[in-house]
């Protein structure tokens, strides 16, 4: 009788060892697969500020037999949160066109440049709203009708006037996806003089990283 309640009690415990065994194990493996299937993510307070930064830039160029027209701003952006951004960004534009005045023909080239600052937030999927400050400087012709206009000093060139001048762009944007994606916008510059003669609409694409 003792010797059977021995093996009982000996078979009992190797029981409740082999199960608190197999539990062990297959609690620490679950353990682990959670850990592999999901990583621990950055929250907005642990990433660093190269982290947030995203980089990209318009880029347009019009131009026939007798101008050309290149538009080019890089510009670099901050994320705030993950859908609101802040940034930089540099604008430039160079002018090179001929006109026919008085049986002669007379060239006008410019480079404009500025420097502005911008905002921009994603409110769904792939579309933003877009708004930038620009401050640009240059020089630009006020009429092209008149001899009076061309420089005395170099008879095939007009006369040009400096300038510089405030935009304030409003507009929506769209982007694909992707590390590397590319964007199109349509802004709208509120503080346009109408005795310009530029549109104060302009249609952008451009390209865009990490945004």
């Amino acid at each position: 009788m003792t010797n059977k309640l021995i093996n009982y009690a000996l078979l009992l415990i190797a029981f409740i060892f082999i199960t608190e065994s197999t539990f062990a194990q297959q609690t620490e493996n679950s353990i682990q697969k959670t850990l592999e299937e999901k990583p621990i993510k950055k929250t907005e307070k642990t990433k660093t500020f190269t982290s947030r930064l995203w980089y990209g830039g318009n880029m347009g160029l019009n131009f026939n037999n007798r101008s050309l027209n290149l538009n080019l701003a890089p510009m670099i952006g901050y994320k705030v949160t993950e859908n609101f951004s802040v940034g930089l960004k540099l604008p430039v534009n160079y002018i090179n066109s001929k006109f026919s005045l008085s049986g002669n023909t007379s060239s006008y080239s410019n480079l404009n440049y500025g420097l502005g600052v911008f905002t921009r937030y994603t409110f769904f999927k792939n579309f933003f709203a877009h708004a930038e400050y620009n401050r640009v400087r240059g020089r630009e012709l006020t009429f092209y009708d008149r001899p009076s206009l061309i420089d005395p000093n170099k008879p095939r060139e007009f006369l040009k006037n400096k300038y510089q001048r405030n935009e304030l762009n409003l507009g929506l944007g769209f982007r694909t996806r992707g590390k590397v994606g590319f964007e199109f916008s349509a802004l709208y510059n509120v503080f346009h003089n109408p005795q310009i003669r530029a549109t104060p609409l302009s249609i952008r694409a451009g390209v865009s990283f990490k945004f």
